[in-house]
């Protein structure tokens, strides 16, 4: 009788949690999907016809045509002269070619190869990805989430966050490297899951092939099993890499081996620095080329700074994507190579490490905390505003209050004849403010004032 009853009250916890998962997605896919070809503004990064380029022509034509810059392929490699931008170059070995199949195939679906790409057309796909990726990250999140509502508001803030939403529309290999980083943390999960060993190896695999920076899976993989003395993950982590290497050297030897080695020293002799992070995160911030902050960015980055505080395993392989990521973005760009897709790959982390604090700050009453994280995130208040078109209608009493309720909290907290807990709605109701503030920036967001924040904060 009572394993009947528990039965029952398990499944309707289950399924609560599964709609509620679902609605989030609904949601996550609508946002992505609302005037998905205006922004990021076509045309601010090339990259997006180059992959759409190059998984056509594999599809339709056998062989890998894209534009590239590299003088390696000058003259002989030649296949069309474009004016005004970067040549069409056959074959075009700068990246690995899984991840170009993606738009190649909704661009092949549209016509010829050969024509221009429609933003339309491939970045349909990215939506689509974008919505799955929110699921994938709730599914990390109760991994390692106690309290099932933080892994629902995991998803929830990776749904509705401007600088996710708008970023997972981008026609770039980092958002499908995302999906790859996220079934790697939810695979390390799976410790007794007999597909593990077998999975890891694939992911890793796949990752490498989606980019070269897809490296980071595997290592960050093989290093979690050194942390935790597991030769099944480090193996898995380590073969996984070989395979997506060879695979990706086999590719480049079947079209032109000398030129692919070329072509990789070209990339390898990037001008580096030891400012780069800093750089790209606090001085220059973009989600594409031009100047853009709202906020998450900072509070995910120290909200990742207290997570790497904590000693607890289930955190590990969180902290080591982390920290993997960022050294490889160190180590392959320059102090000024303001590329904001190269950050794509730490949202989710992100993501997961400001829920882990947020849980933190409610179940341990940590409202100065609470307020620390306002702060960081009262730009998405001003993005909401300047989009919205009446940012400087605002008084400085307005601005100065809607400042101060990230104070209120711990203000009160300290009036002990009030009885707080009856008060603790007001958290509640602030972290709802902010993801109201989110959504309703993707919904208004427009070219227009997107550039006028970029004049206004500063050009390069």
């Amino acid at each position: 009788m009572r394993y009947t009853k528990f039965v029952k009250t398990w499944s309707k916890l289950f399924i609560k949690e599964i709609f509620l998962g679902l609605l989030i997605v609904v949601l996550a896919f609508f946002l992505r999907v609302n005037h998905y070809w205006d922004f990021p503004v076509g045309g601010e990064t090339q990259d997006e016809s180059a992959w759409a380029f190059l998984g056509s022509s594999l599809i339709q034509i056998g062989k890998p045509v894209s534009w590239s810059y590299f003088g390696a392929y000058d003259p002989d490699y030649i296949f069309q002269k474009r004016s005004g931008g970067a040549p069409l170059v056959s074959p075009v070995l700068d990246h690995p070619p899984l991840f170009s199949l993606l738009p190649g195939f909704a661009h092949t679906i549209k016509g010829d190869w050969q024509n221009f790409p429609s933003l339309k057309v491939t970045r349909l796909p990215m939506v689509l990805l974008g919505a799955l990726n929110v699921a994938l990250l709730m599914l990390v999140a109760s991994s390692f989430l106690v309290q099932k509502k933080w892994f629902l508001l995991a998803g929830l803030i990776y749904a509705v966050a401007p600088s996710f939403v708008l970023t997972s529309r981008l026609v770039v290999a980092e958002n499908l490297m995302i999906t790859w980083t996220l079934l790697s943390l939810w695979l390390l999960s799976k410790n007794k899951w007999r597909f593990q060993f077998l999975s890891l190896i694939i992911v890793s695999c796949l990752a490498v092939l989606t980019k070269v920076s897809g490296l980071v899976v595997p290592a960050a993989i093989f290093l979690y099993g050194l942390s935790v003395k597991d030769g099944k993950v480090w193996r898995a982590g380590l073969l996984g890499g070989l395979l997506g290497v060879l695979a990706f050297a086999l590719f480049g030897a079947y079209y032109n081996f000398p030129l692919f080695l070329n072509i990789l020293s070209s990339q390898a002799g990037r001008d580096l620095g030891w400012s780069t992070l800093q750089n790209r995160f606090f001085l220059h911030a973009s989600l594409v080329e031009k100047f853009f902050f709202d906020g998450w960015i900072f509070a995910g980055l120290f909200a990742s700074a207290l997570v790497l505080l904590k000693k607890e395993t289930k955190y590990l392989a969180l902290n080591l994507f982390l920290i993997v990521n960022l050294f490889f973005i160190l180590l392959t760009s320059g102090e000024q190579t303001f590329h904001g897709w190269y950050d794509y790959v730490l949202y989710p982390l992100f993501t997961l490490s400001i829920v882990t604090v947020i849980a933190d700050i409610f179940n341990q009453a940590n409202w100065l905390l609470l307020s620390f994280f306002w702060l960081m995130l009262l730009p998405v208040f001003r993005t909401m505003a300047i989009h919205g078109g009446w940012y400087s209608d605002l008084s400085s009493l307005v601005i100065r209050f809607v400042a101060s309720l990230g104070f209120w909290p711990f203000f009160l907290s300290q009036l002990k004849f009030l009885p707080f807990k009856k008060w603790q709605w007001l958290s509640y109701l602030l972290l709802a403010l902010i993801l109201i503030a989110s959504i309703y920036t993707v919904l208004v967001f427009n070219q227009t004032s997107y550039w006028e924040e970029h004049q206004f904060f500063g050009t390069w």
